[in-house]
């Protein structure tokens, strides 16, 4: 799967942008930006580790679509937002065949 450079989350659309040093944090591999729209993903990481990054904040993105705010449990908590993101991306290559 191919990361597009924009993705509509909910009537938003997000533009996707590669870059170095996420949130001034070299181990962090993304980032969302409800406000702005703008997901980063790091581009010095492994293209699986990428593919991950971008389901991730796209998860992020849906449950702000749902209501849910930056405060909420759902949102912030990251190891639901990883687990999500692994078995959605494992669902998606399925029906990719």
């Amino acid at each position: 799967m191919k990361i597009p450079e924009k993705i509509t989350i909910g009537g938003v659309t997000y533009n996707i942008t590669f870059s170095e040093n996420i949130g001034g944090n070299e181990n962090q591999t993304g980032d969302i930006d409800f406000h702005n729209a703008q997901i980063w993903i790091s581009k010095d990481t492994d293209k699986d580790v990428q593919k991950l990054t971008f389901y991730h904040e796209v998860v992020h993105g849906i449950f702000m679509a749902l209501g849910y705010g930056n405060d909420d449990k759902i949102t912030i908590d990251e190891r639901f937002v990883d687990s999500f993101s692994h078995y959605l991306i494992q669902f998606v290559e399925q029906l990719e065949g």
